[in-house]
């Protein structure tokens, strides 16, 4: 909860601080231009970022949403508790995801884009195997501590857990870096949504079969991100 407070509360005042950065460097007056209601709604921005955050809202949610409708509330008590454990790690990095968005953003720094990117995705990959070390050493202590003993039932998937979170987090960072660069290929995760549905409508018959589902479409998306990255840093370095 905390973690989700300083995710909506970090952005406001970074923006706060570069608005006055901006304003403090600028000392025209500014130009105020207004625009018909009509241009909004095709302003490609608007489009991008709606599709962007609402698919991740959606994937926040969707999964729990169809366990407690088709699963047995056991089940379902299960599988919720082994989903915070896997957002826990996106909700520690949730500041610093917006944060991030703001600095790719930002022109002045585009040069110290592509490190930043590939610096931070090596730092995931060390959070994921210290999550997992972590929630295999001490996964029944950690239980214990936040449901008790009747949820021991969720030790087996914590080690899936951290997988699952840091897919998740690699998943949402690179949206919002694609977002932040006005690319469609932010939208990645709307267009393969539907398949994630039909996968989980589909294929499921235990809740370990619905994490694999979860696992799988979050690591295609971050594959197919990944391509595209260094596919783009080939093609600029080839001109």
């Amino acid at each position: 909860m905390i973690f989700i407070l300083l995710s909506g509360v970090l952005p406001i005042f970074a923006a706060q601080i570069i608005f006055k950065k901006i304003t403090e460097r600028n000392d025209e007056k500014p130009h105020i231009v207004t625009k018909a209601i009509r241009h909004v709604f095709t302003d490609k921005q608007l489009w991008l970022t709606t599709g962007a955050t609402g698919v991740l809202a959606l994937l926040n949610n969707v999964d729990i949403i169809y366990v407690k409708k088709m699963f047995s509330a056991d089940d379902a008590g299960i599988y919720s508790s082994w989903a915070l454990f896997a957002k826990i790690i996106f909700f520690f990095f949730g500041p610093l995801i917006s944060m991030a968005f703001i600095f790719f953003s930002s022109k002045k720094h585009e040069v110290k884009h592509q490190v930043v990117f590939i610096g931070s995705f090596i730092l995931f990959v060390v959070v994921g195997v210290v999550t997992n070390l972590g929630y295999g050493a001490f996964g029944r202590q950690i239980v214990d501590l936040l449901f008790g003993g009747r949820f021991w039932s969720v030790i087996p998937y914590m080690e899936w857990a951290s997988y699952f979170g840091v897919g998740y987090l690699m998943l949402a960072f690179m949206t919002y870096y694609f977002l932040a660069k006005k690319s469609r290929a932010s939208l990645l995760p709307a267009v393969l949504f539907p398949l994630y549905m039909i996968a989980l409508l589909v294929y499921p018959q235990t809740i370990a079969d619905v994490m694999f589902v979860d696992t799988v479409f979050v690591y295609a998306n971050v594959t197919i991100f990944l391509l595209i990255f260094f596919k783009d840093r080939f093609l600029y370095l080839i001109r």
